[in-house]
Order: structure tokens, then C-alpha cells, then sequence
């Protein structure tokens, strides 16, 4: 009786560990995820090199992970040498950004607790459209909790200006009242600080004032 050959066939997802290892350094970083989604054994066994890879390449899975606020993903890519400072494109709202601008635009808190945490991390980098830096993105999109993280890191500069000139001060009193306390408690915001226009979050907020009707929110001390 003849053998039947597929009795000895070996799947690719049984495969020994040390050949698969083999095997998964020959290959891109398309090529190795869909390789390492054969199995759970082989995901396991990859996870670490895919995340590696990523690493050498572009940080990818770092970016992916401060706009969802995956602190998993982004620690194991932190640990697998992803560098904080790269620049993405990945989402389509905000070109230019580091991982640290994504999670301050998403008010992706977690991870960027962790991202201020590394030593390398810029968090005065500022996006390549809007020039404005985390902590205008922060109060812009009122995540007061990743503004504060923000103000507490003495490296973080509350006095940037974006392509306007408009600081995060001034992007509070035009568009987040709410975010004013938060931006004051820091003690470290200069109302005085003018925009392109030579407006100052002062003049501004005294325009709002005058405009103002008895039921208005009130306005802040800003001097």
C-alpha cells in the first residue's frame, strides 16, 4: 500500500521554535506579521521580534499605540527600542506628529504618562502643519488630565507659539474657558506672550468681556 505523503507533512505553524526564529529573520515586517498570526504558539514566539523590527523601521506600533492609549503595546515597543522622538504621519486629523503628540491630541493619558517618563522624549515637538506643540493640542481638544501631565514635566514649555503665534493660553480663551484654571494652576503661562496679530490672551479676554452678557461664564484673572 502506498504511503499516503501528507502523513509527514509539516504545517509552517508547527514548525520547531528555532526555525521558525530562522525563518522570521529573512523576513519584512508585512511578511513576519502575517507569519507570526499562523498560531498562537508562533505569535507569542514573534511578538518580541516583530516589535523589534518595527523598532528599526519607523515606530509604528508606538504611534498606533498613543492614539488608541494602549499602554501594553506601547511598553513592549518602548522596550524593544522604538525611538519616542519619530515622526508619523498615521493619522489622517494631524500630520507630522511625534508618538507624544498623538497622545496629547487623543487624550491618550496613560501612554503619555509613560512617554514622559523617557528621557529622549521632546514634549515641545510640534506638528509639521499646525506648528502647535502637545499642550495647545491638549487644551485645544480639552484633555485637562494630559495638560496637567504636561505641566508638571519641567521640561514642557507652556509658552509656544503655533504658525498663528497663539499660545495655549490663548487657544483657551478663545475656544476652552474651561481649560483656563488648568493652564493657570501651573504657574508657569505668560498672558502677555502676543501672536502674529499682536494680540495676547489679556486683549483677547477682554474682549470676550466686553462681549459678555450677564450670562456669561466667568472671566478668569489673567494678570
Amino acid at each position: 500500500m502506498a504511503d499516503d505523503s501528507d502523513d509527514h507533512r509539516c504545517s509552517l505553524g508547527h514548525l520547531p521554535k528555532e526555525i521558525v526564529l530562522q525563518i522570521a529573520g529573512y523576513l519584512d515586517l508585512p511578511a513576519l506579521n502575517a507569519f507570526a498570526q499562523l498560531n498562537h504558539s508562533t505569535l507569542a514566539l514573534l511578538t518580541s521580534s516583530l516589535f523589534k523590527l518595527d523598532a528599526k523601521l519607523f515606530s509604528q506600533a508606538l504611534c498606533w499605540a498613543a492614539i488608541h492609549n494602549n499602554l501594553t503595546t506601547a511598553s513592549k515597543s518602548i522596550a524593544a527600542g522604538a525611538d519616542v522622538t519619530t515622526v508619523t504621519d498615521q493619522d489622517d486629523l494631524i500630520k507630522g506628529c511625534t508618538p507624544l503628540m498623538l497622545a496629547a491630541y487623543h487624550g491618550s493619558l496613560t501612554v503619555l504618562t509613560l512617554l514622559l517618563a523617557q528621557f529622549d522624549t521632546n514634549p515641545n515637538s510640534r506638528d509639521r502643519k499646525y506648528i502647535r506643540p502637545p499642550i495647545t493640542w491638549a487644551v485645544k481638544h480639552g484633555h485637562a488630565g494630559v495638560a496637567r501631565a504636561l505641566l508638571k514635566d519641567e521640561r514642557t514649555d507652556p509658552n509656544l507659539q503655533d504658525k498663528f503665534g497663539d499660545t495655549a493660553l490663548m487657544t483657551a480663551v478663545t475656544l476652552r474657558p474651561d481649560m483656563i484654571p488648568v493652564l493657570l494652576s501651573g504657574n508657569r503661562v505668560d498672558p502677555r506672550v502676543s501672536n502674529t496679530q499682536g494680540a495676547t490672551a489679556l486683549s483677547r479676554a477682554s474682549q470676550k468681556a466686553l462681549k459678555s452678557t450677564s450670562s456669561s461664564p466667568p472671566i478668569y484673572d489673567l494678570s
